[in-house]
């Protein structure tokens, strides 16, 4: 029981560990209904929406970019990378809400896009220099399931609220609040002591 409580024991994890939760919970009040808003509401059915918008696009974008991005961790830490990481999140919610049938298409290659180049290949090579550091001093594995525990149950109860913002109010109010939330999300971590937490050189 000592190891997995030992990453809420110490500050630095501690932090990472509710901040990433809260990220988490953000980020799910909409990307759940990502994909059924556009095959439903922007008519984007078939092979192109379905295969290269949401897979192919994103995983290009993430080998284009990864070693670029693992570059930077490696020569200034993962700070950088995980901001990126937090504003690009707060703008893709804002491409759904804008998006209409007419423009739906390059609205979503932009948002898959940048999916993988800004997301996906920042916290890959972000993400695990970030756990290996503040696990050092506890046993690793214990950390991580921490870590993963409180961010999956974060985001579940993100979808549930979600949920409840589709059913009342329709899908796209759901974009919005996920902005707003994801928002402050990107504040925590703009302002996460990333030197005192030894996550910057």
């Amino acid at each position: 029981l000592d190891d997995f409580l030992a990453p809420l024991r110490t500050a630095a994890s501690r932090r990472w560990i509710l901040t990433s939760a809260y990220f988490s919970f953000a980020v799910w009040v909409s990307s759940c209904f990502s994909v059924p808003y556009m095959l439903k509401d922007l008519r984007l059915e078939g092979f192109i929406a379905n295969t290269v918008i949401i897979f192919i696009l994103p995983a290009a974008a993430t080998v284009m970019l990864l070693n670029r991005w693992g570059k930077m961790v490696d020569t200034r830490g993962p700070r950088r990378a995980v901001l990126i990481r937090a504003v690009t999140a707060v703008a893709l919610p804002l491409l759904y809400f804008a998006s209409t049938p007419r423009n739906g298409f390059w609205m979503m290659t932009l948002s898959w896009t940048a999916v993988g180049a800004l997301w996906t290949a920042t916290e890959q090579a972000a993400i695990p220099r970030i756990n290996a550091t503040l696990s050092r001093t506890m046993r690793r594995s214990a950390y991580v399931a921490v870590l993963t525990a409180v961010c999956t149950g974060a985001g579940g109860l993100g979808a549930l609220v979600g949920s409840r913002i589709v059913a009342e109010w329709g899908i796209r109010p759901a974009f919005l609040v996920s902005t707003c939330l994801r928002t402050v999300a990107a504040v925590l971590f703009f302002r996460m002591p990333w030197s005192a937490m030894g996550l910057e050189k």
